[in-house]
């Protein structure tokens, strides 16, 4: 039978009766003991304060690449177009060139980050929106309906599901986002909301 590894406190090498699986203090030095693992190494190690910091920078750097691998195979983009860029240098890069299409996709992922890192979204937010009115006025669509009818749009925004505007109506107005909106995302900031358009034919009117 296969004994379990010594465990070491990281910071005074004393031995450690019961090998911690969680946040703990070791009982000889009082110090906060972590248990990490970093994209390298998934095997859960324990790490003093400062190889903790560093291990969850190690992963925003790796769910950062990941993210931007996904969004930009999404959007048709190769690697050599988004290389070297940090997520949010390439969404500003592909929000300044793309299609509509790609811009709209763009800039809700912005929004994203804004509220991932606690910063006002309504900007980003209002362009993909705008770009998704654009992306229809591209296929030769004229009119659009609001769709707001899913189980976390609030009420003030459910009061808009089935509105019908001609898309010069809706960049004159731009009803969404909904100024009303109470939807929060990640953290606690509301008006990410989740209402879109949908194009619709001229004989559905």
């Amino acid at each position: 039978m296969n004994e379990e590894p010594t465990a070491l406190c990281p910071y005074c090498n004393a031995v450690l009766v019961k090998h911690p699986t969680r946040k703990s203090k070791c009982p000889h030095c009082s110090k906060p003991i972590f248990v990490k693992k970093t994209p390298d190494n998934r095997e859960k190690r324990l790490m003093t304060a400062d190889q903790a910091a560093d291990a969850e920078r190690q992963w925003d750097a790796y769910n950062q690449k990941q993210s931007l691998k996904k969004i930009s195979e999404s959007l048709g983009l190769t690697h050599e177009q988004i290389d070297g860029m940090d997520l949010v240098e390439a969404l500003e890069t592909i929000a300044e060139t793309g299609t509509a299409y790609q811009r709209k996709i763009t800039f809700s992922q912005l929004a994203i980050e804004d509220d991932r890192n606690d910063k006002d979204f309504s900007e980003h937010l209002k362009q993909s929106k705008r770009y998704q009115l654009l992306e229809c006025a591209e296929s030769g669509e004229a009119w659009v309906t609001i769709v707001a009818n899913d189980r976390r749009t609030c009420s003030c925004c459910k009061e808009q599901h089935g509105r019908v505007l001609s898309i010069k109506e809706a960049m004159q107005e731009m009803p969404l986002p909904h100024p009303g909106c109470t939807n929060s995302l990640l953290g606690d900031r509301t008006g990410f909301c989740r209402c879109y358009y949908e194009s619709r034919l001229e004989d559905e009117l």
